[in-house]
C-alpha cells in the first residue's frame, strides 16, 4: 500500500467518527428544543399581531384585517387559524365554516397583552396549542391563535431529515477532501521527484527539481539536477547539428519553390527530356498547352503520347536526336503545334543539350512560345496594306476616271436631245448612257470599298437593286448554281445609299456562290415587307419594332462550322483558303447593315448550306416615293460663271447649261476666272467651278471670290478628293457640292436651286 494511501485512510476514518458524533449530538440538541422555541415564537407573534389588529379593527377595516390574518398563515405554515372577538362577537376569522363554539368558552383574559396557552383538540381529534391574547382597545376584543401539534412535528421531522442529510454530505466530503489535503501534504515532495524525473526522461533536459526538505530527498534532487545538466549539454551539441541541416533543407525548399514559381510564371513553354525523348518535367504553361491538369502528369511520356499530331511528333524527335547527336544548341525554330483542344499554333522553339559532370549529353531543354498572334497581326498589317493599295489606287484614278465618265455621260444626254426619240440612234444612246450610269456606280463602290466616299442616302426600291445584282450574277455563276428569286417588287423603300445596298446584296450572292462552287446547289434570294412587334425582335440586336424590308440569302453549300461562325463578322476572319480571301466581305456589309439601322443575323448547319436574314428600315412616306420619279430639270436665262481646266468638261458643262437657256462664260483656269470675277462681280448671277485645278484649287477660289461678294452663288464639282467634304463646303458658305460625273438633269436641277435659294 502506498505511503500516501495510508494517510488518506487514517484522516478519513479519525475525522468521519467525529463528524458523526457531532451530528448525534445535534440531532438530540433540536429534538428537545424545538417545541419550546416554536411556542415561544408563537406567543410573540401573538401579540404583535393583536397590536396590529386594534388598528384595523377601531377602523373597522375587517376587509384588510382578513388580509392581515391570511399572510400570518402564508408565512406562518404551523398556524392552523386565527380570529378576533369582541364580547362573545366574532369580527374575523380564517375558518372555512366557521369558528368552533368550544373555542369560545376558553374563559376571559382580564390583562391586556398577556398570552395564554390552552392545549385543546380540534374536530379530527388533533392536538391544537390555543393562544390568547387581550387587544389594549377597543375593550373586550381579544385575538385567538391556533397553533398545529402535527405541523410543529412535521417540521420537526423535516429538520431532523435535512440534518441527517447534513450529516452524510460531511461524511462524504470533509473526511476525504481532509485526508486528500493531509496526504498529498506529506507525500508533495515525493510527488515532485518523480514528475521531476519523468520531464527529464520526457526530454525537457533543461527542467530543474526546485526542493528544500533538508532530508535525503533533498540530496537525491541535488544528483538528479546535476545528471541532467549533462545531458542537456550532450543534447545542445546535437541540436545545433540538426537544426543545420533543417535550414539547410529549407533553403533547398525555398529554391525549388521559387524555381517552380519562375517556370510556371513565365508566359513561356518550358520542359526536359532525356536523350531518348521521354519528358522528365515541364512547367504549368507547357502542361495546359498538353491537356494535362499539372506538370507532374508529363513525366515519362513521349511526344506520341501528347495531342501533337503525328508529323509533328516525327519532327520534334528528329531535332531531338540532332541535338543528342552533335551536342550543340538549335534555336529560333518555327513548329506548328496542336494544342489539346484541336487548336494550331505557330511556336518558335529552342532546344539545348544537357550536359553530365563527364561531359556526355544526358538530355535535352526546350522552350517555345506562341507567336500565333504575332503572325496573325502580320497577315492583318499586309491586307491592311493591300486596302490601303487599293484605296490610294482608286483615289488616284477617281478624278480622272470620272472626268471622262462625265464627258460619255454628258454627251450622250446632249445627243439624245438633238435626236428624234423614235430614231434608232437613240436607243443606242441610251444604252451608252446607262453603261455610262454603271461605270459611275462601279467607281464609286471601288471608292466606297476603300473607305474614300462619302455615302449619299436616299429612299431607293430594294427591289430594283436586288434583280439587277441577281441578273449580273446569273451570267457570271456556273450553270451548277441555280438562282431562285422570290422578290416582292412592292415591298418598298429604304432610306440608304445605293452604291451600298449594291455591296450588300453583292457580297452576300457572292459569299453563297463560294460556298456552292464545288458541287453546285441552289441559291435563294427573298425580299419581303415585314412589321416587326416587340415579340418578332428576339434574335435581332439595335433594333426597334417598326415596318422594315427583310432580305434573305441561302445557300446549298459547305455551311459554315459552329466552332468560327461566332468570328464571321469579324475584319479579316475568313474561313477561304489563303489569298482567295480578305476577310472583309461580311464585315463591310455587316458595317454597313448597322450603319442603316438594321440587323443581320445567320444559320447555318454543315454541309447543309448557310442563311443571312438582312433587315432594314422601310420608308413608307409618299413624298419620299417621289424621289424616284422621272425629272426634268427646268432652264433659267441667268448668268453662269463656269470654269474647268479639262476643256472637254469645260465645252460639255457649256453646252449643258445653254440647251437649258442659261447665258454661259466659259474659263479654262482657275487664275483668269478670278481676274474675271475681279472686275464683274455682279454680272454673274452664279459659278460653277471644279474642284482640282492647277494653280488654285476650286474650293480656295469659291473663298477669294465670296470675300470679293459675300452672296455670290456657287457650286463647286469634284471627281474625288479627300479634302473636300459636304460639311467644309457648307462651312465655306458654298451652295452646293457636286461629284463627277454629272448628268445633265442633275447639274440643272442644282443650278436651278442654288439660284431660286432652294439648295439643301
Amino acid at each position: 500500500m502506498k505511503f500516501a494511501t495510508k494517510i488518506f485512510i487514517t484522516v478519513f476514518l479519525s475525522t468521519a467518527l467525529i463528524i458523526s458524533g457531532m451530528v448525534i449530538a445535534a440531532h438530540f440538541w433540536i429534538s428537545n428544543h424545538h417545541m419550546q422555541t416554536h411556542l415561544r415564537f408563537a406567543r410573540m407573534l401573538a401579540r404583535l399581531a393583536a397590536l396590529k389588529s386594534e388598528n384595523y379593527i377601531l377602523r373597522n377595516d375587517r376587509v384588510e384585517l382578513y388580509r392581515f390574518y391570511q399572510s400570518i398563515l402564508q408565512v406562518n405554515p404551523s398556524v392552523d387559524y386565527i380570529f378576533a372577538e369582541k364580547a362573545a362577537e366574532i369580527l374575523v376569522h380564517t375558518f372555512d365554516t366557521g369558528v368552533p363554539k368550544g373555542l369560545l368558552r376558553l374563559g376571559a383574559i382580564n390583562t391586556p397583552d398577556t398570552a395564554i396557552i390552552t392545549p385543546v383538540a380540534n374536530n379530527q381529534g388533533d392536538l391544537i396549542y390555543h393562544i390568547r391574547v387581550k387587544l389594549g382597545a377597543p375593550a373586550e376584543t381579544i385575538l385567538h391563535f391556533g397553533l398545529s401539534d402535527k405541523k410543529i412535528r412535521a417540521e420537526l421531522h423535516s429538520y431532523r431529515m435535512l440534518m441527517l442529510i447534513v450529516g452524510i454530505i460531511m461524511l462524504a466530503t470533509v473526511p476525504v477532501g481532509l485526508a486528500l489535503f493531509l496526504s498529498r501534504f506529506i507525500s508533495k515532495p515525493l510527488y515532485a521527484l518523480k514528475n521531476g524525473v519523468k520531464r527529464i526522461g520526457r526530454g525537457e533536459l533543461d527542467y530543474r527539481l526546485a526542493l528544500t526538505t533538508g532530508d535525503e530527498i533533498e540530496q537525491l534532487v541535488h544528483e538528479i539536477n546535476t545528471m541532467a545538466a549533462k545531458l542537456e549539454k550532450a543534447r545542445n551539441g546535437l541540436q545545433a547539428e540538426i537544426d543545420e541541416r533543417k535550414q539547410a533543407e529549407r533553403e533547398l525548399a525555398n529554391q525549388t519553390e521559387l524555381l517552380n514559381n519562375i517556370l510556371n510564371n513565365v508566359p513561356h513553354h518550358i520542359f526536359w527530356k532525356d536523350r531518348e525523348s521521354i519528358f522528365m518535367g515541364c512547367n504549368a504553361a507547357f502542361a495546359r498547352m498538353a491537356g494535362l491538369t499539372t506538370p507532374a502528369e508529363v513525366v515519362g511520356k513521349s511526344d506520341d503520347d501528347l495531342p501533337w499530331e503525328k508529323t509533328e511528333s516525327d519532327a520534334y524527335r528528329q531535332i531531338d536526336r540532332q541535338i543528342v547527336e552533335t551536342g550543340t544548341a538549335m534555336v529560333d525554330i518555327e513548329e506548328v503545334l496542336t494544342r489539346a483542344d484541336g487548336q494550331k499554333k505557330t511556336v518558335i522553339t529552342s532546344k539545348v543539350p544537357l550536359h553530365e559532370p563527364k561531359g556526355n549529353v544526358s538530355g535535352i531543354l526546350g522552350i517555345f512560345y506562341d507567336i500565333t498572334e504575332r503572325k496573325r497581326m502580320e497577315e492583318t498589317i499586309k491586307q491592311t496594306q493591300k486596302m490601303e493599295a487599293i484605296g490610294t489606287l482608286a483615289g488616284g484614278i477617281a478624278h480622272d476616271f470620272n472626268n471622262i465618265l462625265g464627258s460619255i455621260i454628258g454627251y450622250s444626254e446632249l445627243a439624245i436631245d438633238d435626236i428624234a426619240c423614235d430614231d434608232r440612234t437613240c436607243g443606242y444612246l441610251q444604252q451608252v448612257l446607262k453603261s455610262a450610269m454603271r461605270a459611275k456606280d462601279l467607281v464609286r463602290q471601288i471608292l466606297t470599298f476603300s473607305r474614300k466616299s462619302r455615302e449619299e442616302r436616299k429612299p431607293i426600291p430594294l427591289a430594283a437593286i436586288v434583280k439587277e445584282e441577281a441578273k449580273l450574277l446569273r451570267s457570271t455563276l456556273p450553270s451548277t448554281i441555280e438562282i431562285r428569286q422570290h422578290i416582292d417588287d412592292n415591298a418598298g423603300m429604304v432610306n440608304a445609299d445605293l452604291t451600298q445596298m449594291h455591296q450588300i446584296v453583292m457580297n452576300l450572292c457572292t459569299n453563297a456562290a463560294h460556298a456552292m462552287s464545288v458541287g453546285g446547289g441552289v441559291l435563294d434570294i427573298t425580299l419581303a415587307p415585314i412589321d416587326l412587334t416587340p415579340e418578332q425582335l428576339e434574335g435581332y440586336h439595335g433594333v426597334s419594332p417598326g415596318p422594315f424590308l427583310e432580305l434573305k440569302i441561302a445557300d446549298t453549300g459547305t455551311g459554315i462550322h459552329p466552332a468560327v461562325i461566332h468570328r464571321i463578322f469579324e475584319p479579316f476572319f475568313t474561313t477561304k483558303e489563303k489569298e482567295k480571301g480578305t476577310g472583309m466581305g461580311l464585315a463591310v456589309v455587316h458595317g454597313i447593315v448597322k450603319d442603316h439601322g438594321g440587323d443581320i443575323t445567320v444559320q447555318s448547319h454543315p454541309g447543309q448550306g448557310t442563311s443571312f436574314t438582312v433587315i432594314l428600315p422601310r420608308v413608307v412616306s409618299d413624298t419620299e416615293k417621289k424621289v424616284f420619279q422621272s425629272y426634268t430639270a427646268p432652264g433659267g436665262n441667268e448668268r453662269v460663271l463656269l470654269i474647268d481646266d479639262e476643256t472637254t468638261l469645260l465645252n460639255l458643262g457649256k453646252s449643258m447649261l445653254e440647251s437649258m437657256g442659261y447665258q454661259v462664260t466659259a474659263v479654262n483656269g482657275s487664275l483668269e476666272a478670278l481676274e474675271i470675277f475681279q472686275h464683274a462681280a455682279d454680272a454673274f448671277d452664279l459659278v460653277i467651278t471644279d474642284q482640282t485645278m492647277p494653280h488654285m484649287t476650286g474650293y480656295h477660289l469659291a473663298r477669294r471670290m465670296m470675300a470679293i461678294h459675300p452672296s455670290t452663288r456657287i457650286i463647286l464639282c469634284t471627281g474625288y478628293s479627300d479634302a473636300i467634304t459636304p460639311e467644309k463646303v457648307s462651312a465655306a458658305g458654298i451652295r452646293a457640292l457636286l461629284f463627277k460625273p454629272i448628268s445633265k438633269n442633275e447639274l440643272g436641277r442644282t443650278a436651278r436651286d442654288v439660284i431660286d435659294g432652294n439648295e439643301k
